[in-house]
């Protein structure tokens, strides 16, 4: 059935594979459900939604997701202030891959940048998931599992998912324990190779940013980051960034 709609919906520019549900206005929530059980309810009504209230009503359940920050409050609404559209589609994230997901897909305005996310999780789902995560996160990056699992603006780079989180850790590990002392970067961060956990994912040269546990043990909390360029191991010096919450990186993110 998928297949004989593709030549119906109109493909988004610069994302092969991405199908627009609202190019295809028929389409039932039976339907949807039929061939993508994991389907949120909310997005499929949300298609339904002209731009201007579709929006409004995003940019609301956005806001609504954090703890009230003003700082945060500002960034959401000119990030949204630049999009010109959002629509629910359909796609894959590689050629030749027979299983489709569903993303929510924003497109600037007078720009060709487009970033999409993948369906929020449950908050029953969250609570689940940071009891068995080794290190208590920020409240404001567990936020953003309520509005987007995963959320990505270049190919292969974004915020991982929840189920990503603790893998590309462990590939991060196992790159340093393969460097040992021939890793690149500070030497103290050689001496606790465990204390980055990666969450974002910069796409070439295997980069991350990540928590780090190390600034958590002096100053009482695990949101600060630094830069890790895994492809050898531990981060290059040049690349390290001053350390920042959480909130302040999403906000330099979204602007």
């Amino acid at each position: 059935m998928l297949t004989k709609m593709e030549t119906q919906w109109k493909v988004l520019p610069s994302l092969s594979h991405f199908f627009s549900l609202s190019a295809h206005p028929c389409f039932t929530w039976e339907e949807l459900l039929s061939f993508l059980p994991s389907s949120p309810r909310i997005w499929f009504n949300f298609s339904k939604l002209t731009q201007q209230v579709g929006k409004k009503f995003l940019q609301d359940l956005w806001l609504n997701a954090f703890p009230y920050l003003p700082k945060l409050y500002e960034a959401i609404i000119r990030f949204f202030s630049r999009i010109e559209r959002v629509e629910v589609c359909l796609g894959k994230r590689r050629a030749g891959r027979k299983e489709y997901e569903i993303f929510l897909v924003y497109v600037a305005r007078n720009s060709p940048e487009v970033r999409w996310g993948g369906p929020p999780l449950l908050e029953r789902s969250i609570v689940q998931w940071q009891q068995h995560f080794p290190i208590d996160l920020p409240e404001e990056f567990l936020s953003f599992f309520r509005i987007h699992n995963g959320f990505s603006k270049k190919r292969g780079e974004g915020i991982l998912k929840a189920d990503q989180l603790l893998p590309e850790y462990q590939k991060l590990i196992s790159r340093q324990e393969k460097c040992g002392d021939k890793g690149k970067g500070p030497s103290e961060w050689r001496a606790h190779p465990k204390a980055l956990y990666p969450f974002y994912h910069a796409g070439q040269g295997n980069g991350y940013q990540c928590f780090d546990l190390k600034e958590r043990d002096h100053k009482d909390h695990a949101d600060l980051l630094c830069v890790a360029t895994a492809k050898d191991g531990a981060p290059c010096e040049e690349e390290n960034e001053r350390a920042l919450p959480f909130v302040d990186w999403l906000i330099h993110y979204l602007d």
